[in-house]
């Protein structure tokens, strides 16, 4: 049985980041070689074939895509059909986002039988999976805060304000991360039992959101 490895965890979440902005990037003309990184990184790791760290790939994919697309539901300079579809495309990457982490979770689960049966260990409000996910989205704010201090075309005082917040996400990350190992430490010694708290969105469910289901009626 592996262990997940929290290190390994962020390391791969930020590769993951690096390697989609770096395809972005080719498609804009630009170059970059941390997609090459990326996968000579996994190629040597000898647990990557470990189905909990292709599922926080694939976790980290899809809060790539939702980061994005919000960004576009912001903008001013669009026709409404243009938000309305975005706003479809993030309902859907955020149901897909929502299966991974119970899937994460479903996995540690599955590698956990035998460990911890017992129904009176106690029980923490977030799960690993949940606080994977947190993680993915610190490292995305990471990522892009880190370019704003770069920009070349920001005033001195915006690069300072983006610096400085940078310094408290970097922190939060360090703390999240500390969490994490904690909670897996307490899980897979026995003394903590991990329990999966389905989220069951009924905005996406036509049988379940009366908006969806009442047309059929009309």
């Amino acid at each position: 049985m592996i262990q997940l490895d929290v290190d390994f965890i962020k390391n791969l979440q930020s590769h993951c980041i690096a390697t989609l902005h770096d395809r972005k990037n080719r498609k804009n003309g630009k170059n970059g070689d941390s997609a090459l990184f990326f996968l000579l990184k996994i190629g040597r790791c000898p647990h990557f074939s470990h189905f909990s760290y292709q599922l926080i790939c694939a976790l980290q994919i899809h809060n790539y895509y939702l980061w994005h697309q919000e960004d576009i539901a912001r903008r001013t300079d669009v026709n409404d059909a243009v938000i309305a579809e975005t706003k479809r495309k993030i309902d859907r990457l955020n149901q897909a986002r929502n299966d991974t982490i119970e899937k994460i979770d479903e996995h540690l689960l599955l590698a956990l039988q035998g460990i911890n049966t017992d129904n009176s260990l106690p029980i923490n409000s977030e799960t690993p999976g949940s606080i994977i996910d947190k993680m993915s989205i610190l490292l995305l704010k990471i990522y892009h805060m880190n370019e704003e201090t770069k920009r070349d075309n920001a005033p001195s005082d915006h690069i300072e304000k983006c610096q400085n917040k940078l310094n408290i996400l970097q922190e939060q990350l360090e703390d999240l991360g500390n969490c994490l190992k904690i909670l897996l430490e307490e899980i897979f010694s026995g003394k903590r039992r991990l329990k999966i708290y389905r989220q069951f969105k009924m905005y996406n469910d036509p049988t379940l959101n009366p908006q969806l289901y009442g047309m059929c009626h009309h």
